[in-house]
C-alpha cells in the first residue's frame, strides 16, 4: 500500500485535496519512503539469512549496515 501511495506521489505530486495523492506535505512522503526502504532492507536481511552461502553473508551484512547507516541520517 505504501509503495502505491509513493507511486501516486511521484506521478501526481502533493495534493491538498487528497484525490490524486495521499500526501499533502513533502515530509509525509519522505517518512513513508524511509519506512518502505526499512521494510525492504528487513526483507533482504531475512532472505540472506535463509538462503545465502556463508561465504557471502559477511559481505552482504556489511553492505546492509552501510545502507542502514545512510538511512539513519534521515530519521
Amino acid at each position: 500500500m505504501i509503495a502505491l501511495s509513493i507511486h501516486d506521489y511521484q506521478y501526481h505530486g502533493l495534493d491538498p485535496d487528497l484525490t490524486l495523492s495521499k500526501y499533502t506535505k513533502r515530509e509525509e512522503a519522505i517518512h513513508d519512503i524511509l519506512l518502505l526502504l526499512k521494510k525492504i532492507i528487513e526483507t533482504i536481511e531475512n532472505y540472506i539469512r535463509l538462503k545465502i552461502d556463508k561465504y557471502w553473508l559477511e559481505e552482504f551484512n556489511k553492505i546492509l549496515n552501510d545502507i542502514k547507516s545512510m538511512l539513519s541520517r534521515f530519521t
